[in-house]
């Protein structure tokens, strides 16, 4: 009796009560909780809380349970589709030597489905059959939540672009190609004119070339948009000339819509390595555009090469969303030509208050950075790195109001030149750089409080101890260190004194 009154009882959970143990149970327990009964079996694969996404990787075309994974998955996503609103479907990759490859749910669904047994030979072109296979079970009718689909795959099945176009609904795409074939430009084209609702896209082809892009600017509601063209590291890019020959030395070169087309957008990163990219006309490596809440905007930009008398007030134009309230704080310029007369008309640059200016290279260098500062009165983050000779630039040293100054990796810079700029500084690094000997002119930063003269040849001496203790009283970090354990210069004996005289100060 009581054993039938506690079978009868757990038959009486209420459904949404069944849901959540299985959720608390989670996937790996569904093998067994779906051989208690048929009803539990039709709770478990209800769950919201355990199927609102999912994640397939096909197995291996090698691996002699491919034909059943496959079934079992199909099966799957029919049982669980009223409740997805995620799914990935991402590259086959070969097993690890005694790697389990049959999958729990996979062999119950396959089994429940009719599917060929375990052992049963992969089909030819078994990889690209997985993922046409799969494609081909997301209906919209089956999938009526599901609003983020990503697509990981080395080839692109041909009826892709016809499984994309009904799935109006569809928040979210993501296409990465990790093979030498390309993303279909049907399939882009789908997405611009079907897939209205889109709030983030994201392309990518380490291999190929991406399609044409122009059409995307159709879809006004994206929020995130990334392209990414190859996989080279920054250190990777190809030297290209910094003159109008580019057109002739890369065609047809990756061209994205500009930012600006997108009213709503708040993330963007574009990409093109080795070869380069054009956005509104000028040539670059990358850009990356963040926006906040707030309407503040950062701003990256790499490998830009022009020599238009306003390149980088085209960009900026081109960049930044035209929505009210949207300014320019931060600008990170990587790699770039720059030359004074490309900063014509920037008044984007206005409201900067963090500006990084990292491996430029050019003759009129000194005479860029002037015209930045100029266009940039409210600045007071300044990073120049690994750009400078062997002295602070003229413009730099009249620039007051710098809070946070950043000299790091100029190896040849030997020379710190009294100036306003010293006067307000609350952070100074000279990471990197030729200092063998601390520089007179610190002593005029008295508001200092952080510092660092890490990787450089500079060992303190017990006078520069007496100079920092007393004229530079707010000082709380100082970092000395350089590469390896032993790599501080300094003596530990002056290191003592140090401790000793600012005891408030963190020696690192």
């Amino acid at each position: 009796m009581d054993a039938a009154r506690s079978a009868a009882g757990i038959r009486a959970l209420p459904d949404p009560l069944l849901c959540a143990i299985f959720a608390l149970a989670g996937r790996p327990e569904g093998p067994s909780l779906t051989l208690v009964s048929k009803h539990w079996r039709r709770c478990f694969f209800a769950c919201p809380g355990l199927w609102s996404s999912l994640t397939l990787r096909p197995l291996p075309p090698s691996s002699p349970d491919a034909a059943a994974w496959l079934a079992g998955k199909r099966v799957l996503l029919r049982r669980v589709g009223p409740s997805l609103q995620e799914l990935s479907l991402l590259c086959a990759e070969e097993p690890e030597e005694g790697a389990d490859l049959s999958g729990g749910e996979g062999r119950a669904a396959a089994a429940a489905a009719g599917a060929p047994p375990a052992g049963s030979a992969a089909p030819p072109s078994a990889a690209a059959f997985q993922l046409a296979a799969l494609l081909d079970s997301l209906q919209p009718q089956l999938l009526p939540q599901l609003r983020s689909l990503a697509v990981d795959f080395t080839q692109l099945p041909a009826g892709a672009a016809a499984t994309l176009r009904p799935l109006g609904q569809l928040q979210g795409l993501a296409l990465h190609s990790r093979g030498p074939a390309a993303i279909p430009a049907e399939v882009v084209q789908t997405a611009a004119q079907s897939l209205r609702h889109l709030t983030s896209l994201e392309l990518s082809s380490f291999s190929a070339r991406l399609p044409a892009l122009p059409q995307l600017a159709r879809l006004s509601a994206l929020v995130e948009l990334v392209l990414t063209e190859g996989q080279s590291d920054e250190g990777d890019e190809e030297e290209v000339p910094a003159s109008p020959e580019l057109e002739a030395w890369q065609a047809p070169p990756m061209q994205p819509p500009a930012p600006a087309s997108f009213p709503a957008l708040k993330l963007c990163q574009l990409s093109s390595r080795p070869s380069l990219m054009q956005v509104a006309g000028q040539y670059l490596h990358a850009l990356e555009l963040a926006v906040t809440p707030g309407g503040e905007a950062e701003l990256f930009v790499s490998g830009l090469r022009s020599s238009d008398g306003s390149a980088l007030a085209t960009l900026l134009a081109a960049a930044l969303p035209p929505s009210a309230g949207t300014s320019l704080t931060q600008c990170c310029l990587n790699n770039c030509w720059l030359a004074a007369g490309q900063l014509q008309g920037a008044g984007a640059l206005a409201p900067l208050r963090a500006l990084s200016v990292q491996s430029c290279k050019s003759q009129q260098l000194e005479e860029a950075l002037a015209e930045l500062l100029r266009q940039a009165p409210r600045l007071t983050e300044l990073r120049v790195i690994e750009c400078l000779g062997a002295s602070v630039p003229a413009c730099v040293q009249q620039r007051g109001g710098l809070r946070s100054l950043f000299l790091s990796w100029n190896r040849r810079l030997r020379a710190l030149p009294p100036g306003p700029y010293l006067a307000d500084l609350r952070e100074l690094s000279l990471f990197g750089t030729g200092f063998r000997a601390l520089p007179p002119a610190i002593t005029a930063a008295g508001a200092l409080t952080a510092l660092s003269l890490a990787n450089t040849e500079l060992a303190l001496t017990s006078q520069d101890i007496e100079l920092l203790a007393s004229r530079l009283p707010q000082l709380r970090r100082l970092n000395l260190r350089g590469f390896g354990p032993d790599s501080i210069r300094t003596p530990a004996s002056v290191l003592h004194t140090l401790r000793a005289r600012m005891p408030q100060l963190q020696v690192l």
